[in-house]
């Protein structure tokens, strides 16, 4: 009989480890990853999509709105202490309209009141059809114009797929975000 500490499973890339550390978690079967020591949610070109989501389910999730701001051109410790103290002031209203009271560029007014916009739209969409919207509105646009590299850009759309696909088993937004909170936590657990 072999145990648990018995086994290993390597993978090449790092949007390979997705669907292993996913399935692992929601088994509940524990792990630890060596070598890459950030979690796939949590890599910075996935992180951004899943925290409109978050906000789109959490109102008061401040943290997400400071990780969406660089899309909109903005610093994320500007756009953190906005929504720190609108949510303040508005703790029903929602949260990404603390970025309209800043003193925006017009470019950048225009791409808040878009993405308000654009969250209200696809609040009941199946988290894969809401992650296609966002990537298809502005989301590829955004990391497209900002890399140079054919290879970065084909590595980027490998891990923006896996996110699509990890939303597929998935019919609400809420419970996409509530399993990518397990992962984290089993991850962090581990």
């Amino acid at each position: 009989e072999r145990s648990l500490n018995d086994f290993a499973i390597l993978y090449r890339t790092h949007s390979m480890s997705r669907a292993i550390i996913d399935e692992l978690a929601y088994n509940h079967i524990p792990f630890v990853i060596y070598g890459g020591n950030t979690l796939f949610y949590e890599h910075p070109y996935i992180k951004p999509l899943v925290s409109y989501l978050q906000l789109i389910v959490s109102n008061t999730n401040i943290q997400a709105l400071a990780e969406i701001a660089p899309t909109l051109y903005m610093d994320k410790e500007k756009a953190f202490n906005v929504g720190v103290d609108y949510h303040v002031e508005n703790p029903t209203k929602f949260l990404m309209n603390a970025l309209l009271t800043l003193q925006l560029k017009p470019f950048q007014l225009k791409q808040v009141k878009d993405r308000i916009q654009l969250m209200k739209q696809i609040e009941s969409f199946e988290p894969v059809f809401a992650i296609t919207r966002l990537r298809r509105a502005f989301y590829d646009k955004f990391f497209e114009a900002s890399q140079e590299e054919t290879m970065h850009q084909t590595y980027l759309n490998e891990m923006l797929n896996e996110l699509e696909a990890s939303a597929r088993r998935f019919k609400t937004i809420s419970a996409f975000i509530q399993f990518i909170g397990q992962v984290t936590e089993t991850y962090n657990h581990m």
